[in-house]
């Protein structure tokens, strides 16, 4: 599991005693709180709820991506306003995933073709997109 240590510990938690043996390629305990974030908005935003939402428009119901981006827009605000967490934290949160006009990309074709050498691993790295969540107005 992906963790923030400065979040866990702000919370009292430990941070996990993972076995790390590439210091360099870590992706599970990430320096920033922002980092998480991205790996929220990418792993979840964009690839899981981003399939369900197209599945659902292309059932051809009425439903479109217009409506699941206010809908997750909106439950996003209401998760937010009801946590028991501290405001910077809220604010951080509301400011990657709805309030900038760019979110994290995750990039793998291009880091790929960009390869000089082969190797037994997959490259990628985050780039950037138009946000799916912003909506261009302030909360």
């Amino acid at each position: 599991m992906r963790c923030a240590p400065e979040w866990l510990a702000g919370a009292g938690l430990p941070v996990p005693s993972y076995l790390i043996t590439d210091p360099r390629r870590n992706s599970l305990l990430l320096p920033r709180p922002d980092d998480l974030l991205a790996y929220a908005q990418t792993l979840a935003i964009d690839v899981a709820l981003r399939a369900i939402a197209e599945a659902f428009a292309a059932a051809g119901a009425g439903f479109t991506l217009d409506e699941a981006r206010r809908i997750l827009v909106a439950t996003i605000r209401g998760v937010l306003a009801s946590a028991e967490v501290p405001a910077e934290r809220k604010a951080l949160v509301a400011a990657c995933l709805l309030e900038r006009p760019t979110a994290p990309f995750k990039q793998v074709l291009t880091p790929l073709l960009d390869m000089a050498t082969l190797t037994t691993s997959m490259p990628s790295r985050l780039g950037h997109a138009p946000n799916p969540l912003y909506l261009g107005v302030a909360p």
